[in-house]
């Protein structure tokens, strides 16, 4: 949780990404790579990012959180086809929850700000 709360704080991020390492040791599951993922990013270390966003989702897991990460992931990397999928994907997960970054760099990279809400997926 801290890694969580350190990721989306200005000037945290370096402590974000120790304890999303240290986490992942004790526990290698999805979270686990989705925080490191997310504190790799907070970090400018794109590549190794999308490495372990891929890792949080090769379950296919439908969580919004995960899908918004590998967008901004991807279009930091400039794939920006990758990034607006899964951010359109996060976004009909959960529109209540998506945040304004994402709006941002959704709309930049001219994709669906109003897709069809997931009913029952």
């Amino acid at each position: 949780e801290l890694a969580s709360f350190y990721a989306d704080q200005p000037n945290r991020a370096t402590e974000a990404l120790d304890f999303a390492k240290k986490d992942l040791e004790v526990r290698k599951d999805i979270e686990g790579y989705d925080m490191l993922a997310w504190a790799l990013y907070r970090n400018n270390q794109f590549a190794e990012a999308a490495s372990a966003v891929a890792e949080a989702m090769k379950l296919g897991t439908e969580e919004p959180g995960f899908y918004y990460h590998a967008g901004m992931i991807h279009d930091a990397l400039g794939q920006p086809d990758k990034a607006r999928k899964f951010l359109e994907h996060a976004l009909k997960i959960s529109p209540h929850m998506f945040p304004d970054d994402a709006k941002k760099t959704l709309a930049r990279l001219g994709g669906d700000l109003n897709v069809q809400v997931a009913c029952g997926s």
